[in-house]
């Protein structure tokens, strides 16, 4: 926007105005009468020279002594120039106040930039970035901006400047240089993965970046490098392990990164040891091998043969490979695959055959006597060859053969063989399972062949062992139109099942060892013996013949031969039929007919049929009894003249009739009835068992029944009255008998009982009665009883030994005879009995404490006649009292309880020592409380129970206590440390065995015995508290006194992995790890050297602040325990606060290659100054110790970026920079030239200087007049020149500032001709100069003044 102008004063005036007020910094001229008026304005002033007689008013402020202060930054006023009485009025703008200026919300295309307000008046917000050769403007009305479409990882310089409310006055520009943040690394790729080493590819990203920082880690190791170029080779890894790599694109600024490119790979596992292969099948090899070096998350097996390739995967460092090919050769291989399933290391390998098939239908083709063909079908898969074996069992032979069969030589004839064929594979090594088949040779024709021992249903045959082997004999038969076989495997052989009286044909072959390989047949023809004749009966019976008939026997027979014998003569006939009559027999003879049927060849016979039949006998003679019983009587009698088989007893009596057939002249009758009288008779009976001849007869009575159930009704000490019931049977009488041993006695009745008088008490004797039949003669067995009388009285009973449960009692023997004693025994309401024989007894399983009456009985020798009874009383031992125990124990007594024992007591005796004094009392009750007992001493204690006579004790039981301790007086505990306490104490008054010290801390609680007064506790966690207890125990181990007790904690552990996160000028942030253990909180402590300082935190973390800008630290972090006092080991850091901004940064002094630049010197502390500048694509860095440095070997014509950064003491902690931006000078143009001159042009042409330039200034002065113009090529045509003037012509390389001037060149030349001016103008001379880059004109215009030319100015100034 023009500024306002008032045409009151004369058109020079107005000219300098308009000159002036187009500028927009802030210095302007202006002629006033004859001088130029120089204004210069600030924020709140104005400064001017004024000549005589000119005042400048600002805001009715008029002053003409230079100054005119109190205005506002930014605003614009009017002003009012008065020279000798002309006026000019305008505006002027001060300029606007200086602003803070951030950047944030950096991206890789953008720049977030805001600032605060000045102070003051502003309009607007010039917003200006350079960066990467591109720049952009923009005009804000708002204090941010978002700066977007930027370059990533370009430095960008931005600089933001308030502007004044005439729209273009402009304050102090306020700059900030950031970088963009780098663009992400792209297409992150490895191009090679070895066992320890992986090599990473990138593609440059967009924008720019200074280098890349690759990290690596496996998960717990971090590593890193940098690197510029685009790749890296990572080195040193794990083989196997799985690996994470982030590539970072890093600006200029070393600090500015882009978002991280991730890459996770696998190194190659090493290769795996010791492959082996065993337990090879046809289909199957199994391979193990060793874990390689490193890490790996399976195996590779791969496997390739046959053609054919396959692949598993397997996490053993074992694999059985199945589904094979048989006989076919496979490599193998096996590769580590570590953990993404697809890196895999080295292959080892292992080459193995897999076992050749079995061969398959091994057959013989032909088999002769040496000789044996085989054939087979080839196996399954592959193989070389076939090696053959045979062996007879003794001796092996082999050979090897290609084709699949083969003609086995040489063979014994008769002989098994087995034969075995294995398929081999092409190593000549590994062979199938054998297929085996046994084959013989065929055995030579057997010898000698018989039979014998023929019968009707079997021929016996043998014969001679053929020359050679064999298995064993075929024997063969056909006869009767059947044919039979059979296999034997001895050298002869029982043909059975035959038919009797066939003729067969047998023959017998030898059969080989395989069952059915036969030599040659030898035969032998006989007839099998005919049957026995069936069913041989006699038809008629006479004195001197007999008749007999027979049935046909199965089978066949040609005739009949008929023998008979009565055991001396024999005689014989032939008859063709089944029947004879047989005579000239002597009567009552028994004769054996035999019968024998005969083959058709007259030779062979069956076996006979045989009967036995007999003549009638004579009469038996001498008939008599004897051996008479009560059930049977003995009779005999002599043989009868001629022969008889039998003979036949009869017998009567009591109604009733018996027969019995004997072989003998004498017989036993049994089961007659006693007392009886029997007749008997006797008959002879031939050898048919029913021809009899004329009876004996004999009459006898049978011996009476033994009388029953002899009895005794009454035993008396003198006599026994016998009672018994009549016996089966007769009897006539009884007869009683009795003895004791000695003496006998007898008498008879005929009643059944009988009082027995006059016997000697305390003797047993035995009694017999006896039935006598009605002959008075006959007598019946004896029946016998026997009986004791009563014993006397036991004399001298006592009782001796009384224990808990038995009384021992004796006596002496009573006058007279006994068997045994019978002791009985009441009390404690049971009652018991036992019988003995000895004059003494141990009475057991009493109740204990209990009273027993014991009586002993004599016992006469009967068992059960008892003499009168002794009695004694005793009572039992009482029982030993039971769990005897304390139930409460003090320092000076003891409460003892125990519980009844079984049985009964009447009171109990307790007694205590302590092993030099005893004590007793006695008490009723199951419990007592001793007293007066000394503190921490052991006692034994003794409880007797006692009967109720007071005199009778059970045993003693038995306890020993001791007494509590006294407590340990001064604890304490002392050389606390992370895990232990140390503790001591002073014995306790009295006795004690050790002491106990038990500790509680943690939530957990732990206890040990000592032996001395100190102890020290290890293995605690560490910053926790204890309670320590200290307890005496006495010497049985476990009774304890008052404990004593301390707390205490222990020391904490030292801090972890102190570390500082943040860096400020004033503050540092400190980080930790929690110790192990416990705490309560962390002392915090800091020094310079000088001063101290501290604090306490909770946190594993603080914030230290109200630091010294640029000083090194060094911080201590102490974990101190629950009670504040207890503290760890300190964990120690040395940092240093940033130091401060330099300030006052400029330069000075700038050429074309150096910079000359200072500062002053920052509040704080600093070591040094790292000196870094930025330009031509190029970074430098020094380090400098002063606060000025020359910055020389510079480029020409480039921009700079110069910053500053005041380092701390400790080499590296730097603080924020002060960066300073300027170009060095542009060198001089070369090779100036003018050409094409014309009348009112010169053609300038010159070299491009050496190094940068932004345009050129080509600046020409002749005629009185100045021109200056900007140009951006080595070339210019100057037109508008007047002709015939000569011009003087420099160029000047411009930097990129549009202000830093290199040297001039110059050039003079003449336009071609002279234009005549027009009439009343005058020459007038152009001055052109810059002032902060902007143009200055002044004009002296001649005394007359032509409006033409006037307007012409301005068009020229505007």
């Amino acid at each position: 926007m023009k500024p306002l102008l008032r045409f009151s004063v004369p058109l020079w005036t107005l000219l300098v105005f308009s000159a002036f007020l187009k500028s927009t910094h802030t210095q302007a001229t202006s002629n006033c009468a004859t001088g130029i008026l120089n204004i210069i304005t600030t924020t709140t002033n104005v400064t001017f020279q004024l000549k005589p007689n000119c005042s400048l008013t600002v805001e009715n402020n008029t002053s003409g002594n230079c100054l005119i202060t109190g205005l506002i930054p930014g605003a614009v006023y009017q002003i009012v120039l008065n020279c000798s009485g002309s006026c000019s009025v305008s505006q002027i703008t001060t300029k606007t106040e200086t602003i803070s200026l951030t950047v944030t919300n950096i991206t890789t295309s953008s720049m977030f930039v805001s600032w605060t307000k000045p102070v003051g008046m502003s309009s607007f917000y010039k917003v200006q970035w350079t960066g990467g050769g591109t720049s952009g403007s923009i005009n804000g009305y708002e204090t941010l901006y978002n700066i977007a479409n930027l370059t990533a990882g370009v430095q960008y310089e931005i600089t933001v400047t308030a502007v004044a409310g005439d729209g273009y006055t402009e304050g102090q520009s306020a700059t900030v240089t950031k970088y963009t943040k780098p663009e992400k690394v792209k297409t992150l790729t490895v191009s090679e993965i070895r066992t320890s080493s992986i090599f990473l590819n990138w593609t440059d990203p967009q924008g720019e970046r200074s280098l890349y920082r690759v990290e690596w880690t496996d998960g717990t190791i971090k590593n890193n490098k940098t690197v510029t170029e685009t790749k890296v080779n990572v080195t040193e890894l794990t083989p196997g392990v799985c690996y994470t790599f982030t590539v970072t694109a890093v600006a200029g600024d070393n600090r500015t990164e882009s978002d991280v490119a991730t890459l996770s790979l696998y190194t190659k596992p090493e290769v795996v040891t010791s492959l082996s292969a065993a337990n090879i099948t046809t289909s199957s090899i199994f391979v193990s091998w060793t874990k390689p070096v490193g890490n790996s998350s399976f195996y590779k097996v791969q496997w390739t043969g046959g053609g054919r390739n396959f692949s598993v995967n397997v996490y053993e460092t074992l694999y059985n490979i199945a589904n094979l090919t048989a006989g076919v050769q496979y490599e193998i291989t096996v590769t580590a695959v570590a953990g993404d399933n697809y890196t895999e290391g080295q292959s080892a390998t292992v080459t193995k055959y897999t076992k050749p098939e079995k061969v398959k239908t091994l057959t013989v083709s032909e088999i002769r006597t040496s000789s044996i063909f085989l054939n087979w079908t080839d196996p399954q898969g592959e193989r070389s060859l076939y090696r053959v074996e045979w062996t007879d069992g003794t001796i092996k032979n082999n050979k090897t053969v290609t084709e699949t069969k083969v003609n086995v030589t040489e063979l014994t004839p008769g002989v098994c063989y087995t034969f075995t064929v294995t398929a081999v594979a092409g190593d000549n090594r590994t062979e199938s399972d054998i297929a085996t088949l046994s084959k013989c040779t065929k055995p030579e024709v057997v010898t000698s062949l018989s039979a014998a021992n023929i019968t009707t249903s079997s021929i016996f045959v043998s014969w001679t062992k053929p020359v050679g082997n064999s298995s064993f004999y075929k024997v063969q038969w056909t006869g009767g139109g059947r044919n039979f076989s059979v296999n034997v495997y001895e050298t002869l052989y029982n043909i059975a099942n035959l038919t009797a009286g066939v003729q067969y044909e047998i023959t017998v072959t030898a059969v080989a060892g395989d069952n059915y390989t036969e030599g040659q047949s030898a035969t032998v023809t006989k007839y099998t013996k005919p049957e026995k004749v069936k069913t041989l009966t006699v038809s008629e019976i006479r004195t001197s013949s007999i008749f007999l008939n027979w049935t046909d026997p199965q089978g066949e027979r040609s005739l009949y031969r008929v023998e008979w014998t009565d055991g001396t003569i024999k005689n014989n006939k032939t008859v063709t039929e089944t029947k004879v009559n047989v005579t000239e027999l002597t009567p009552g003879v028994c004769y054996t007919f035999t019968v024998t049927a005969v083959a058709g060849d007259n030779r062979t016979e069956s076996d006979v049929a045989t009967l036995s039949k007999c003549t009638k006998p004579e009469v038996v003679t001498s008939l008599s009894a004897a051996n008479i019983t009560t059930s049977s009587i003995f009779v005999s009698w002599t043989k009868p003249v001629g022969n008889s088989s039998f003979y036949k007893v009869q017998w009567t009596g009591g109604g009733r009739n018996f027969s019995v057939n004997v072989y003998e002249t004498l017989y036993n009758i049994a089961n007659l009835t006693a007392g009886v009288q029997y007749e008997i008779t006797v008959t002879a009976v031939a050898g048919d068992n029913y021809t009899e001849g004329q009876s004996a007869t004999v009459t006898k009575y049978t011996k009476p029944e033994k009388v029953k159930t002899l009895t005794v009704s009454e035993i008396r000490t003198s006599s026994i009255f016998l009672n018994w019931t009549d016996p089966q049977g007769e009897r006539s009488l009884y007869r009683v008998e009795w003895t004791d041993g000695t003496i006998k006695n007898n008498k008879t009745v005929t009643e059944t009982k009988v009082n027995v008088t006059e016997l000697t008490p305390g003797v047993c004797y035995t009694f017999t009665v006896t039935a006598v039949a009605g002959d008075n003669r006959t007598e019946s067995d004896v029946a016998t009883l026997s009986k004791c009388t009563k014993p006397e009285v036991v004399t001298s009973l006592s009782a001796a030994n009384i224990t808990t449960s038995s009384i021992f009692v004796s006596w002496t023997k009573p006058v007279g005879n006994s068997s045994f004693y019978k002791v009985q025994w009441t009390g404690g309401g049971r009652n018991f009995s036992v019988n003995v024989y000895e004059t003494l007894y141990n009475i057991a399983n009493l109740t204990a404490g209990v009273q027993y009456e014991i009586t002993v009985t004599a016992v006469a020798g009967d068992g059960y006649t008892q003499g009168q009874s002794a009695t004694v009383t005793k009572y039992t031992k009482p029982e030993k009292v039971k769990t005897l125990t304390v139930s409460e124990i003090r320092t000076s007594s003891i409460f003892l309880n125990w519980t009844d024992p079984q049985g009964e007591r009447s009171l109990y005796r307790v007694e205590w020592t302590d092993g030099t004094i005893k004590n007793n009392k006695t008490v009723t009750e199951t419990k007592v409380n001793v007293t007066e007992l000394t503190p921490g001493v052991c006692y034994t204690f003794t409880v007797t129970a006692v009967a109720g006579d007071n005199r009778t004790e059970s045993d003693v039981a038995t306890l020993s206590k001791c007494t509590k301790p006294e407590v340990v007086t001064s604890l304490s505990a002392a050389n606390i440390t992370t895990s232990s306490i140390f503790v001591s104490w002073t014995k306790p008054v009295g006795n004690s065995s050790f002491y106990k010290v038990q500790w509680t801390g943690g939530g957990r609680n732990f206890s040990v015995n000592v032996y001395e007064t100190s102890y020290n506790i290890a293995n605690l966690t560490a910053g926790v508290q204890y309670e320590i207890t200290v307890t005496a125990v006495a010497g049985d181990g476990y009774t304890q006194g008052q404990s004593a007790t301390v707390t205490k904690y222990t020391k904490p552990e030292k801090v972890k992995t102190l570390t500082v996160s943040e860096i400020r000028t004033s503050s540092i942030f400190l980080n930790w790890t929690d110790p192990q253990g416990e705490r309560s909180l962390y002392r915090v402590e800091w020094t310079d050297g000088t001063i101290k300082n501290n604090k306490t935190v909770t946190e594993t973390k603080v914030n230290v602040t109200e630091l010294t800008p640029g000083v090194c630290y060094t911080f201590t972090v102490t974990a101190v325990a629950g009670d504040n006092r207890t503290e760890s080991d300190i964990a120690t850091l040395s940092k240093c606060t940033k130091p401060e901004v330099v300030t006052s940064l400029s330069a000075a002094n700038i050429t074309t290659s150096s910079i000359f630049v200072s500062w002053t010197k920052p509040v704080g502390n600093s070591s040094f100054y790292k000196v870094q500048w930025t330009g031509g694509g190029r970074n430098f860095s020094v380090n400098v110790y002063e606060t000025l440095y020359n910055i020389a070997n510079l480029t020409a014509g480039v921009q700079y970026e110069i910053t500053v950064t005041a380092v701390a003491g400790d080499g590296y902690t730097e603080g924020q920079s002060a960066t300073v931006t300027k170009y060095t000078k542009p060198e001089v143009v070369t090779s100036l030239s003018a050409a094409n001159i014309t009348t009112s042009s010169i053609f300038v042409s010159w070299t491009k200087p050496v190094g940068n330039s932004s345009f050129y200034k080509v600046q020409w002065t002749g005629g009185g007049r100045n021109f200056s113009v900007n140009v951006y090529e080595t070339l210019y045509n100057i037109a508008n020149l007047t002709a015939g003037v000569q011009y003087e012509i420099t160029v000047t390389a411009v930097a990129g500032d549009g202000y830093t001037e290199g040297q001039s060149a110059t050039v003079t030349n003449c336009c071609a001709t002279s234009v005549p001016h027009r009439d009343g103008v005058h020459q007038h001379s152009l001055d052109s100069g810059t002032v902060e880059g902007h143009e200055e004109v002044s004009l002296q215009p001649a005394p007359s003044q032509n409006p033409q030319e006037t307007e012409a100015l301005l068009g020229f100034l505007h």
